[in-house]
């Protein structure tokens, strides 16, 4: 019997940073995240794609013809220049898929676990440990 996929540290990590805030839209999709599975993982040579199955509806919050992204959650690689962006992708109304790509590089499995998450903001181009959840929201309140 095959298991299905699992998360891994640093797509739970990722997940949790971009659904992290006061907000009714983020609180619908981490009540998915809870119940949802991971079910397919796509490596691409420079990220993966973690596609979702989710059950049930979309709930009150969401609706089925809601689709819209989130993606303000960037990694950093402390001894290479490699950048991780991190992208969810909401599909009517439901979590679809978490894609992450590194820019420019292949992707880099040996330094992984040293991958330090932040929220990218145009104004600190470093990336921010807090997220400014008023331009965050701009992302999903204007699909």
């Amino acid at each position: 019997m095959v298991e299905a996929p699992v998360l891994t540290p640093l797509e739970a990590s990722a997940l949790e940073m971009l659904l992290s805030g006061d907000d009714p839209i983020l609180a619908a999709l981490r009540e998915q995240l809870r119940s949802a599975r991971v079910r397919e993982r796509t490596r691409t040579g420079a990220g993966f794609f973690t596609h979702f199955e989710v059950g049930g509806s979309p709930g009150d919050v969401l609706g089925p013809d809601e689709s819209f992204h989130i993606a303000d959650v960037v990694a950093r690689l402390p001894a290479e220049l490699d950048t991780i962006l991190f992208h969810l992708a909401v599909r009517s109304g439901k979590l679809d898929y978490l894609e992450a790509a590194t820019v420019g590089d292949a992707w880099p499995e040996h330094t992984i676990d040293q991958a330090r998450l932040m929220y990218f903001d145009r104004g600190h181009p470093g990336g921010t440990p807090t997220r400014d959840i008023d331009q965050a929201r701009l992302q999903w309140r204007t699909r």
